[in-house]
């Protein structure tokens, strides 16, 4: 997710978009996990809890861009603080990367829909920063679900965030499978590779994918020919982040959808790839 332009007005120290209340929240962690990947910890205490899959309008207190940026959510503490892990390939996302501690964030959210609880196991595949929304997913349900982590990246630089998966039990990094496409870590190739290995050797309930599209639009074919059930977490330009706009509307079966008021998950079979 990369964009939007919901008009943000300052009102006696709150923050109003589109009528909605959204907050200004402290950065207590803007930590560089590998070179242009980072993960940014924002004090949350009493806020909505979100749900695995869900996104935020985030935006600099003092920003010098008028759109604010749709990212997933990475985590969400037990008391409340929020956790960005993101990618910098533009000017909004580069300023992000420099913001310090102690600095505010503007974040609303949660929006969108999330990951629905599917019959286990569940194989879970991340490209590069696409990887995001399967922590809070991971760490919410482990207790009462199984699954394996597909991640793939073009390097080791890609997958350094699997540290942080690994911490979250002991029993975790055996249910992780690597890929890179320079083989640096893991098998050397790409993680559709991986994708279909394991589809061969075992059943799941259902696929869930996050990543660059090429790489969502081969897992949708591998499990549309295999009849396995899909679904896909878009990344889309937008424009409001609420579904005012339309500007991140998708052609469905069934006519537009909007990827941050419908999605950003859909069902593979959903959404039309050219």
């Amino acid at each position: 997710m990369v964009a939007s332009s919901a008009t943000i007005v300052k009102n006696k120290g709150e923050i109003m978009c589109h009528s909605e209340k959204i907050a200004e929240h402290e950065i207590l962690e803007n930590r560089k996990i590998a070179e242009n990947y980072y993960l940014m910890t924002l004090k949350c205490a009493h806020l909505k809890k979100a749900q695995p899959g869900q996104f935020y309008m985030l935006s600099p207190e003092k920003s010098h861009h008028f759109l604010s940026r749709p990212i997933s959510l990475f985590s969400q503490k037990a008391n409340g603080d929020l956790q960005f892990y993101y990618f910098t390939k533009g000017s909004g996302t580069f300023e992000l990367s420099h913001m310090k501690p102690g600095e505010k964030m503007i974040a609303q959210g949660p929006l969108g829909n999330s990951f629905i609880k599917h019959k286990s196991p569940l194989l879970l595949v991340g490209g590069g920063v696409g990887l995001a929304p399967f922590y809070e997913l991971i760490e919410s349900r482990r207790e009462t679900m199984s699954f394996e982590l597909l991640a793939g990246a073009r390097t080791s630089t890609g997958l350094e965030i699997l540290k942080e998966f690994k911490a979250i039990s002991p029993d975790i990094e055996q249910s992780i499978y690597e890929a890179t496409d320079d083989g640096s870590v893991g098998m050397k190739g790409f993680v559709t590779e991986l994708l279909v290995q394991r589809l061969a050797v075992k059943h799941f309930g259902a696929v869930f994918v996050c990543g660059p599209t090429p790489m969502m639009k081969a897992v949708a074919k591998i499990c549309r020919d295999r009849g396995i059930q899909c679904f896909v977490s878009l990344e889309e330009a937008m424009a409001c982040g609420v579904g005012a706009c339309v500007g991140c509307s998708i052609e469905t079966p069934t006519g537009m959808k909007r990827v941050c008021k419908e999605g950003p998950i859909f069902d593979a079979t959903e959404v039309f790839y050219e």
